[in-house]
């Protein structure tokens, strides 16, 4: 639902009155943020990337794991058509490329454009706090 250019603006200005009465450098870093892309930063990154499948998928195609069958054999519970979706939705985001090769049989494969490849350090950061905090113990 996108919101009302008045509903934006009442944001913005409640912010600034936050502002005020907060008076920290934090406050005053994370109204920057809002105000150069128009909302949160971190829930307009969600819109583009969050959502159960899509990091997943993004991270197999960082990993050069990039066609089709080899994401839907890897990633259990995720249909082919969730799949679909996903990857047209990275693609119209323009976080990915979808690569057709002229060959029988047809050959697509999906990699990173340059907007994408500035994520990667996002995505490497999510799989280093996993390891680091969720680590599997070895069973005794």
């Amino acid at each position: 639902m996108k919101t009302l250019p008045t509903q934006k603006m009442d944001r913005i200005a409640y912010l600034k009155g936050l502002q005020k009465r907060k008076q920290s450098s934090a406050f005053d870093s994370f109204v920057s943020m809002v105000g150069k892309v128009g909302g949160c930063p971190v829930r307009i990154t969600n819109q583009v990337i969050g959502g159960k499948w899509k990091p997943i998928i993004f991270n197999l195609i960082v990993h050069e794991v990039n066609r089709f069958g080899e994401m839907s054999h890897l990633v259990e519970g995720l249909s082919k058509k969730v799949l679909t979706t996903q990857l047209k939705e990275l693609e119209a985001d323009g976080l990915i490329l979808r690569k057709v090769y002229d060959i029988l049989p047809q050959r697509v494969e999906y990699e990173l454009t340059e907007k994408g490849r500035t994520f990667v350090p996002v995505i490497q950061e999510m799989c280093n706090w996993a390891i680091e905090n969720f680590r599997e113990t070895p069973a005794t």
